[in-house]
């Protein structure tokens, strides 16, 4: 999930205002380290591709550090280094493609005062190689090259069950109009399907989606169900249940079901 401006800054301030030090976990960059050349894009690869292949982390472009401790913001100029330019380097430079999460942030909104907090979650698909054939792994604030015996035992661990929800896809949509031709709802079909990126073939699995009862009562047409599913509440969500039993094989997606939203002020009153 995307996090808030207010809640990157949040995090930022907490970095420096209680030194956390740099660890197998979490490592900073200074602004000036992302530069447009060769060496830079290898080194981004290598930094990047290491917390994947050890147990996930956290690297942030945009704070000085002394002694591996956080000092103070040092941005770069996103408008040279976009989000977009960060996604391509990782994403030719490292094989094979991982799955990670940049969350840029603009101090005073200036674009040329950025900060990006790169999540790079444990992968499944490691060992990632990149583009100089090595293979690389974090250990504390270090980044090692792999020796063959972890390579070789990376490649022969048990392959786990991956799989993720894609991208909601926006089947229909309409306005409704009320009697003065002014639009007093917006509802919207939504297709939720689900991806095997991991090696196995699935053949039992289910989808779980978690929905604040208030904001479930203002998104539904009262003279239809919001879900034809199996469910549950917890507390003040309703937990929805959809099993599926047919065979998933590696790289395929499969439709788990549609859902129709109603878009309306109510909405907008529970979301806030």
């Amino acid at each position: 999930m995307e996090q808030s401006k207010t809640e990157i800054k949040k995090e930022l301030d907490k970095y420096i205002r209680t030194s956390a030090e740099e660890s197998t976990y979490l490592e900073f960059k200074h602004g000036s380290a992302l530069i447009n050349d060769e060496r830079c894009k290898n080194e981004i690869a290598k930094d990047i591709s290491a917390f994947a292949n050890a147990d996930g982390g956290i690297l942030i472009y945009g704070i000085e550090e002394k002694n591996h401790v956080p000092f103070s913001l040092a941005p770069f100029d996103g408008s040279v280094f976009t989000k977009e330019w960060l996604e391509q380097v990782i994403n030719s430079r490292i094989s094979p493609q991982l799955n990670y999460i940049i969350s840029p942030y603009r101090i005073k909104n200036n674009v040329k005062n950025s900060i990006y907090i790169v999540r790079i979650p444990k992968s499944p698909l490691s060992p990632h190689q990149t583009k100089d054939k090595h293979y690389y792994r974090r250990r504390n604030f270090m980044v090692d090259e792999m020796e063959e015996y972890e390579i070789r035992d990376t490649y022969l661990k048990p392959k786990k069950t991956v799989l993720i929800i894609c991208k909601p896809q926006v089947i229909a949509n309409v306005g409704m109009l009320s009697g003065g031709k002014t639009v007093i709802d917006y509802r919207v079909q939504i297709g939720l399907s689900v991806q095997n990126i991991g090696f196995t073939i699935e053949e039992k699995y289910k989808l779980e989606i978690r929905f604040p009862l208030n904001l479930l009562d203002a998104s539904i047409d009262h003279n239809d169900k919001f879900f034809h599913a199996p469910n549950r509440k917890e507390g003040d969500y309703q937990i929805y249940t959809f099993p599926h039993t047919s065979i998933l094989f590696q790289g395929e997606i499969i439709p788990m079901t549609m859902v129709n939203l109603v878009l309306n002020k109510q909405n907008f009153q529970y979301a806030d």
